[in-house]
């Protein structure tokens, strides 16, 4: 019952005449509790216990706060940690600037992070966003453009029993560029009804870099085969080795060129659980990221269209701040420069918060730095002859 006007500033003359009789009565009952006589003799604090009051509402009620005749909302309180006009049209700018037209709040404020630019704190550019009444999410922005297309919503497969009762699943480790790659398929529209594209795309599961892709008039397994060995040859030639390939269970995937390919460079083929693409979900990730940009076609004329198309996301998107990596881009972790961006993070937020030394926290959050291991799990493989057994075995964990 307490709750029924706890917190309202404006009651009813009915409404207040409870309450009163309300806090009488428990203020009754704690004196009655408290009273070393005819009372249990307890102390304030088990009483307060017992009837369910904090002592913080006992204090309050006793001694009220003065009331304030005009009180001023929260939002509109001058506070001196506050964002001033000049800072906040700033960070208005660098939302709307053209540059940043296909990007999210949360990749605008990444990419100038790691340019050495520090303007106010993530949470401070959303605000800014939400103020001047415009969406935090580029993909919000797609729905009416002809670019755009809102990913569909879709509810998720339940997975049978008797997989998950098969084998108990292990988890692998990648701890640098290269270790685990995960790779699948996905279909670009034709003009023509009933046609389309299969773009393969390979995504280093550590550095969510896009290390291959190709685009053809169908799935191949040759094909498939050809860039998976490409692939492989890339790492190597980067000074890494690919350990294990994760991919669904689909005919290409599954196909003996790609077996053969993953024996001939001893690397562990690994499987998801049927009808469960959430194991997969680096990828299917970023798929959704494909087919939610502005950009985006509703509709490729050719293969030379679609190629060109997904050769350009590609270079973008290996160089855009990405949330899973502390807002590094994939190619900043790839190749190592992440650490440099570090130090320009840190010079920029030291920088600001001698300029601005009242809207330093108690507890200052870290820039940012990308995971030490990146962790997938396994529930089937392929191909873990001897050499494939060693191999794996040094990342299960």
């Amino acid at each position: 019952m307490r709750g029924s006007w706890r917190g309202q500033s404006h009651l009813t003359t009915s409404q207040a005449r409870r309450r009163d009789a309300f806090y009488a009565a428990e203020q009754h009952l704690i004196d009655t509790l408290t009273d070393p006589t005819d009372g249990a003799g307890m102390s304030k604090t088990q009483a307060l216990k017992i009837i369910g009051l904090g002592k913080s509402s006992l204090f309050y009620r006793t001694h009220p706060r003065p009331p304030v005749g005009n009180p001023t909302p929260p939002s509109q309180r001058a506070h001196p940690h506050r964002l001033g006009a000049v800072e906040q049209q700033r960070i208005w700018e660098m939302i709307t600037d053209p540059r940043y037209a296909s990007m999210s709040i949360r990749q605008v404020f990444y990419d100038l992070y790691n340019s050495g630019v520090y303007l106010g704190s993530l949470r401070s550019f959303h605000r800014v966003a939400a103020r001047y009444r415009t969406s935090g999410d580029a993909t919000d922005r797609a729905t009416t453009t002809s670019g755009g297309a809102a990913a569909p919503s879709r509810k998720l497969p339940s997975v049978p029993k008797r997989f998950l009762k098969e084998k108990r699943p292990v988890t692998v480790t990648a701890t640098k560029p290269g270790q685990i790659v995960c790779w699948d398929v996905t279909f670009l529209p034709h003009v023509f009804t009933g046609s389309r594209f299969a773009a393969c795309v390979f995504v280093d599961l550590y550095s969510r870099q896009i290390i291959g892709f190709e685009v053809g008039y169908r799935e191949s397994a040759a094909g498939a085969s050809a860039l998976c060995r490409t692939v492989i040859d890339r790492v190597a030639a980067a000074g890494g080795r690919v350990c294990v390939l994760h991919s669904d269970n689909g005919s290409v995937m599954t196909s003996t060129q790609v077996a053969d390919v993953c024996e001939d460079h001893r690397v562990v083929q690994s499987f998801i659980r049927p009808r469960v693409s959430n194991d997969n979900a680096h990828v299917e990730s970023l798929f959704g990221t494909v087919k939610t940009r502005l950009d985006y076609p509703v509709v490729f004329e050719d293969v030379e269209h679609a190629r060109r198309w997904v050769a350009g996301f590609v270079a973008a998107y290996n160089d855009t701040g990405h949330s899973g990596l502390a807002g590094y881009t994939p190619n900043q972790v790839a190749d190592g420069r992440w650490d440099q961006v570090y130090q320009r993070r840190v010079a920029a937020k030291q920088a600001y918060d001698q300029a601005h030394p009242s809207r330093v926290p108690a507890r200052p959050a870290g820039v940012g730095t990308v995971p030490d291991r990146v962790e997938l799990v396994v529930y089937s493989t392929k191909g873990a002859g001897r050499d494939g057994e060693g191999l794996a075995s040094l990342l299960v964990r």
